[in-house]
């Protein structure tokens, strides 16, 4: 069949053109030499119709970019303005409009990562599947030193040296630093006595302070941080907006007493009552308008600069122009460059539980990318971990990264996150039950519930997929679809790849899969040409990525010398199901990565590098 060239021209500044592959007509027509073929040529003017009502909704989609000051999602922007109108009046608590939206790695999120939002004087934070937003502990974070990856996960950083009023350096205020010596120190109910605050501090520390500009004393001992707040913050915590637990959720229970200091509002210094709080540092200013004596600090922007270097990282600060790719051929509104480059052989690829890259080599290793943005371009690779004998694939859990090497599960475990191995231990694989011996294969895979899977081939024979802490099969591999290859859960649905009845590399959807019932019968979502194979599989799973505009499941193909990669939706209708090719001219694909960003990072064995892949205007 011969390729075909499709022009749409619609109410834009140039038409949108489609080129159709003769693969990809054989893929939504079916081979017609073959009777077995899915698809009627009645489908077929169907399918075509669908690509090019795909391609007006593509085209006119709003594309949110990390760099773009908008709202991620509508729950962060309702609870913007709820939060705004709120507090019109009394305390200005997000500052600005946003900075910027990412998705972060989160241990025990599902997928392990949530969205966030960045705003000037905090971070909005929601999980996947879930309408409850959440406010981020930064300043717990910049003063203990630890950025929060989830489940007792953390990457351990030391406190900014920055004043927390957003000016330049002054030995008369506090820097994060400074902060983080005082937040350890214990602190006794002074309440009752209602003394009057008198602690001074400035840059170096605790200081002896000259009079106070403002007679404050202690009002109310908070035992659960044991921490006091002054009498003026009682009364404005007492204030409607306040009431009923509120002002923990907006700011967090106090980390520290409170300290008379020196902060600038704007070029005005001014001393100034601070007091520490989980998410947010309170400022109080005497002799300004009773309306406005409260302030809250930048914590948002600090906290964006200390973890990741830079304020708001622009999309080119991502992508060294020198290393754009040229040898493929990229679709539409697709870019791609050079990740890395002479790496070993690489085989697979996972995120570590900081968002930043790792790959799993032939050789043994496992290298992770070394940047302060996991985001960014690396400015080199670390070894992670080496001397893996017969390695296939990983999946990174937390700080622990399981690897299926020689017939067997195995843990590596990082316990303190200095980026050292200190733990490996065998989990799994050549189990002995009766006469069957089964052997772990292939990448590990993990479901919505944080469980971990292998394939799992039985007497070299039927193929099963096991979970590494359990001696009973999930599923039968190979009784739902002949030569099973790599799998992929997306949210409860199972992804396996095959052959199906007409020996074409297929992918397949399972519904719902879990331990409770019997797994629903499989759903084709796309057929390859027959002499090809499904060589790597992955899952977009947030749905603010660009990407997923063009589809959620990422599969590489490898025919012959030749490699694609396409994407296709599980959330279509079977009839609707397109595959659209999103690369071509790959050589030996062996694992897909989608980054915390909505990057796709693709392992090619054959050129020894890794490929990232990016969604553009």
């Amino acid at each position: 069949m011969p390729d075909a060239t499709i022009v749409l021209h619609i109410s834009t500044e140039r038409p949108i053109e489609f080129h159709l592959l003769a693969a990809e007509l054989d893929i939504m027509t079916g081979d017609q030499k073959n009777p077995g073929s899915r698809f009627t040529s009645a489908h077929f003017c169907g399918s075509i119709l669908a690509i090019l009502v795909a391609a007006i909704v593509v085209s006119l989609l709003p594309v949110r970019h990390t760099d773009t000051p908008s709202f991620a999602t509508p729950a962060f922007q309702n609870a913007w303005i709820a939060d705004v109108s709120a507090a019109t009046g009394v305390l200005d608590l997000w500052g600005s409009d946003p900075l910027v939206w990412r998705v972060e790695p989160y241990t025990g999120a599902p997928n392990d990562r949530r969205v966030v939002q960045y705003f000037e004087r905090g971070r909005m934070e929601l999980e996947t599947g879930s309408s409850q937003v959440t406010i981020g502990k930064l300043v717990a974070e910049l003063t203990n030193g630890e950025i929060d990856l989830g489940d007792g996960v953390s990457m351990k950083r030391q406190p900014p040296d920055l004043p927390v009023d957003s000016g330049t350096p002054d030995d008369r205020v506090p820097t994060y630093l400074t902060l983080a010596r005082l937040v350890g120190e214990p602190a006794t109910d002074r309440s009752g006595a209602a003394d009057q605050i008198t602690d001074w501090i400035d840059r170096s520390g605790l200081i002896d302070g000259s009079t106070t500009p403002e007679v404050v004393r202690y009002g109310e001992f908070v035992q659960e941080t044991g921490r006091n707040l002054p009498d003026v913050t009682v009364e404005l915590f007492a204030r409607p907006e306040f009431q009923g637990g509120r002002w923990i959720e907006l700011l967090g229970y106090p980390l520290s007493d409170p300290f008379w200091t020196y902060y600038r509002r704007g070029d005005e210094m001014a001393p100034s009552l601070i007091q520490v709080f989980e998410r947010r540092i309170l400022v109080y200013t005497p002799g300004l308008e009773s309306s406005r004596p409260f302030a809250i600090s930048s914590s948002g922007k600090h906290y964006l600069s200390w973890r990741y270097g830079t304020e708001l990282r622009t999309r080119d600060a991502a992508r060294p122009d020198d290393d754009r790719e040229t040898e493929l051929v990229i679709g539409d509104n697709l870019e791609a460059w050079v990740f890395a480059g002479d790496v070993g052989t690489p085989i697979d690829l996972a995120l570590s539980a900081s968002g930043h890259l790792m790959i799993l080599t032939s050789e043994g290793q496992i290298l992770k990318a070394d940047s302060l943005d996991p985001d960014a371009s690396p400015d080199g690779f670390s070894v992670w971990a080496e001397g893996i004998h017969e390695p296939q694939g990983m999946i990174a859990r937390g700080d622990s990264v399981l690897v299926t090497a020689a017939g067997r599960v195995w843990w590596y475990h990082e316990r303190d996150s200095q980026g050292v191995i200190n733990t490996v231990d065998a989990l799994a694989g050549e189990r002995a039950d009766s006469d069957n011996r089964d052997e772990a294969v292939g990448k590990p895979v993990s479901n919505s519930a944080g469980e971990v899977f292998t394939r799992s081939i039985i007497d070299g024979a039927a193929q099963f997929l096991r979970g590494i802490a359990s001696d009973d099969p999930l599923i039968s591999l190979t009784d739902l679809i002949a030569h099973p290859g790599p799998v992929e859960f997306a949210s409860g649905d199972l992804l396996i790849s095959g052959r199906n009845d007409d020996d074409r590399p297929s992918v397949v959807l399972i519904p719902s899969v879990g331990r409770t019932a019997e797994p629903s019968d499989p759903v084709n979502l796309a057929a390859f040409p027959i002499g090809s194979r499904v060589a790597a599989l992955s899952v977009a799973e947030e749905e603010i990525w660009g990407i997923n505009a063009l589809g959620d499941v990422l599969v590489a193909i490898q025919d012959g010398d030749d490699a694609r990669l396409y994407a296709l939706s599980r959330h279509n209708g079977l009839d609707s199901i397109e595959a659209l090719e999103l690369v071509r001219g790959l050589s030996r694909p062996t694992a897909i990565q989608v980054g915390l960003d909505g990057s796709i990072y693709v392992a090619d064995a054959e050129t020894r590098r890794v490929i990232r892949i990016r969604y553009t205007d």
